[in-house]
């Protein structure tokens, strides 16, 4: 599902990025800066209560829907409250008319039908994608006509309010839940919820400080540049893992009381994303100017030194989101609140000194070094509330690490300047760092022994893929 969204939304953006200018795509980022720190703000993440809950009843789900109401409501309104400060901050008028529609966007997400949760909990994707690949295809087709039609980035605009729209009649339209107004379990919910909203609101404030600092320091265009920017580099990294981690917040509540499953459940997520998020992190790093050049165009290579740091950003904060996980699953959100507030407060006061005084270039570099500098206190706090070890979480991350950083110096050893087509360069790089990442990988995996890891997991599939099986 997430790759398939994410597929639509990647030839959206090309398209999109040919169609109009980074002052449209700095005013969506704008606009949606405001909205997901308010939604952050109002959004108590009912779905996971009730995923969690393996004793949830009828009135679980229907006090959620009741919740779920009042927070699109809550959002709408806080939207048009705040979107006439959205112009004295950014310093753009046009983007008050931009917020105040995106509150009807906000209002009308707030009931859809809560019954879709089921599809998670139940683990029955194949539901799921449906849903979402539905309402993704058509989003698109809107998104594409409007920015011929007009030109601007209303089309973006219209297109994220008929999302809402879609949202809404597809949940009564594929699942046979219809909820009523309930109260009675209030309680259970929001005491689940509490810690995992403070844990968002940190979460969001992490992810989108470098964006709120830069559109008030360096106005509509660069912040254009550096959300194209920050799309693309950590587009195959966090596409890798936010649908593994989706799908297992439920597996995971499932198994807790088996502690030898669990355990090893957690040491092949955290091998198998460290494999993905080193190999497409440094991978992007490594290709990001010929990328960035057939992809996007001329127009957009100013955002290449964003697209390189944040492409490793990228792999680091999808290792940590995949350990957040584990604290989620396990009720443990004020761990991740915790995390998130003590990274916000050393991110904040450093990422203002660096925008006074440089570009933004080393602000991507210090998003990524911050993020590097917090990952052992998450992996910490994963062993803290499971029976997994410290040392076994760094000894599923470091050869991937390892290899990633091989990969990078060999692509950039191997670039071969002499050819003038982008394209073709492209793809004998991509070639180069396929080879290298996996046969280095393959070599660290050798001389530190053979230790169980992603390393096993790939070669036990090839085996048993190719290799027959006897009688």
């Amino acid at each position: 599902m997430r790759w398939g969204m994410r597929l639509i939304g990647l030839v959206s953006t090309i398209i999109l990025a040919r169609l109009l200018d980074p002052f449209d795509f700095g005013m969506i980022a704008m606009a949606m800066i405001v909205t997901a720190l308010l939604e952050s703000i109002t959004m108590v993440g009912v779905d996971l209560a009730l995923i969690r809950r393996t004793d949830a009843v009828r009135a679980h789900y229907d006090t959620a829907w009741t919740i779920q109401i009042l927070q699109g409501i809550a959002l709408a309104a806080m939207l048009l409250i705040a979107a006439p400060y959205t112009e004295s901050y950014f310093n753009e008028p046009q983007l008050v008319l931009v917020v105040q529609a995106l509150s009807l966007k906000a209002f009308i997400n707030g009931f859809a039908n809560i019954g879709t949760v089921a599809f998670r909990k139940e683990l029955n994707f194949a539901l799921e994608f449906r849903f979402e690949i539905y309402k993704k295809f058509i989003t698109f087709a809107v998104v594409i006509c409007g920015a011929l039609i007009l030109g601007n980035y209303w089309a973006i605009v219209i297109a994220l309010i008929v999302s809402a729209l879609l949202r809404v009649v597809l949940s009564y339209k594929m699942h046979p839940y219809r909820p009523r107004i309930s109260f009675e379990k209030l309680r259970d919910i929001w005491s689940f919820s509490f810690w995992l909203l403070l844990s968002r609101i940190g979460v969001y404030l992490n992810r989108k400080t470098d964006a709120i600092i830069i559109g008030n320091a360096f106005g509509t265009n660069t912040m254009g540049i550096y959300h194209v920017g920050s799309e693309i580099g950590m587009l195959f990294s966090q596409e890798f893992v936010m649908p593994i981690r989706r799908a297992l917040f439920p597996n995971f509540a499932k198994i807790s009381g088996d502690e030898k499953l669990y355990r090893s459940t957690v040491m092949n997520m955290v091998g198998v994303l460290s494999l993905i998020c080193a190999s497409t992190g440094f991978g992007m790093m490594a290709v990001a100017s010929d990328f960035t050049s057939v992809v996007l165009g001329s127009k957009w290579m100013s955002a290449v030194p964003v697209i390189e740091w944040l492409a490793v950003f990228g792999a680091v904060s999808g290792i940590a989101l995949s350990l957040e996980v584990v604290l989620l699953a396990a009720g443990h959100a004020r761990l991740s609140a915790l995390e998130s507030w003590l990274q916000l407060a050393v991110l904040v006061p450093v990422l203002y000194f660096v925008a006074s005084s440089s570009g933004l270039s080393d602000i991507a570099m210090v998003r990524m070094l911050i993020a590097l500098l917090f990952l052992p206190l998450m992996i910490y706090l994963v062993t803290l509330i499971s029976p997994v070890r410290f040392k076994d979480v760094i000894s599923m991350i470091w050869r991937p690490a390892l290899a990633g950083l091989a990969m990078l110096f060999l692509v950039r050893w191997f670039h071969m300047h002499s050819i003038t087509l982008p394209v073709l360069r492209l793809s004998m790089d991509i070639i180069v760092g396929v080879v290298s990442y996996f046969s280095v990988l393959y070599f660290l995996w050798l001389v530190s022994g053979r230790n169980d890891g992603v390393e096993r997991i790939i070669l036990n599939k090839i085996k048993m893929k190719f290799v027959p099986q006897r009688a």
